[in-house]
């Protein structure tokens, strides 16, 4: 018995019930495919509001922009080199910070926006770009920026 919110996803993706992907040869050579892909040695950190993925509201931000900017420029530091974001991203689905348009978190020539976006909302996520002041979508690997 699938519970209502798998059931919405199946629909939503015109998939069948799992158990029938499970039972097909077929479609388990594709999902093998889709986890060699995707398979990282290194899993992206998951803040625990991404775990829920059916809650729709966004972060509150600060009443003034001038705060918001002083903070993540204070607390942005990239995970791999541990130097400051030259150019941070913050997530508006949990409020992770995320390096944007840079090439030391990329993997596999993914970017970090699109790997966050996976783990956080399902491949679809809203970023604030802080220094530009820009609202990148992305969904399913593409992005798209708004002014």
């Amino acid at each position: 018995e699938l519970d209502e919110v798998e059931a919405l996803w199946l629909n939503y993706l015109c998939l069948p019930p799992i158990d029938v992907i499970l039972e097909s040869a077929s479609m388990m050579r594709i999902v093998n495919t889709w986890l060699r892909v995707y398979q990282d040695p290194q899993p992206l950190p998951i803040h625990r509001c991404c775990e829920d993925r059916t809650r729709l509201t966004l972060i509150k931000l600060p009443d003034q922009y001038e705060q918001l900017v002083a903070f993540i420029m204070q607390i942005a530091k990239c995970p791999t080199t541990g130097e400051k974001m030259l150019n941070p991203a913050l997530c508006l689905r949990c409020g992770a910070v995320v390096c944007s348009s840079s090439s030391c978190c990329r993997r596999a020539r993914t970017g970090m926006g699109t790997l966050h976006a996976e783990a956080c909302g399902g491949g679809s996520c809203a970023f604030l770009l802080v220094q530009s002041c820009l609202v990148v979508l992305i969904h399913n690997g593409y992005g798209v920026t708004l002014s």
